[in-house]
């Protein structure tokens, strides 16, 4: 998400090179920042991997959202809602929860 030209972009990785095209965002009602679980599993195998994720999803449009940033960590969370205060006139919600 790039806050300076108000663009967001979905990355995709190949043998470590990132591409992505850059997309304008949407006029933003809110952010939802929700703790969630996100599992993993192995193809031939009954190996189920279930770890904790935090999504930042932008609304806009009534109920459409974009997800624009995922971690597995609560201090790159709280970062990152520090991040946006400073630089979005924009409620975050859920914010207390993390």
């Amino acid at each position: 998400m790039n806050l300076e030209n108000k663009s967001y972009r979905n990355i995709n990785s190949i043998f470590g090179i990132n591409y992505g095209r850059w997309k304008t965002y949407p006029e933003i009602e809110y952010i939802s920042v929700i703790k969630t679980k996100q599992s993993k599993s192995f193809e031939g195998t009954s190996t189920r991997i279930i770890t904790d994720v935090i999504h930042f999803n932008m609304f806009y449009n009534g109920n459409k959202h974009i997800t624009f940033y995922k971690t597995k960590s609560l201090e790159e969370a709280r970062k990152a809602i520090r991040e946006l205060e400073k630089n979005l006139e924009v409620n975050i919600s859920n914010k207390t929860m993390i």
